[in-house]
């Protein structure tokens, strides 16, 4: 096993601790999410926010 297998397999374990630290440190929206979406043929980028807001609960 080289090194970063090694450092992969300690994150891997310890990932539902970091994600319950993460969840209850750290800003995070239940009710909405984001993604950046790239037409085809185009190079500008765009930020899309999910679900629309008349959607959300």
């Amino acid at each position: 096993m080289d090194y970063q297998e090694r450092i992969g397999n300690e994150w891997s374990e310890r990932a539902s601790e970091l994600a319950q630290w993460t969840f209850t440190h750290l800003v995070n929206r239940t009710d909405a999410w984001g993604r950046y979406h790239r037409r085809k043929g185009d190079d500008t980028t765009f930020a899309v926010t999910a679900p629309f807001r008349d959607e959300r609960g």
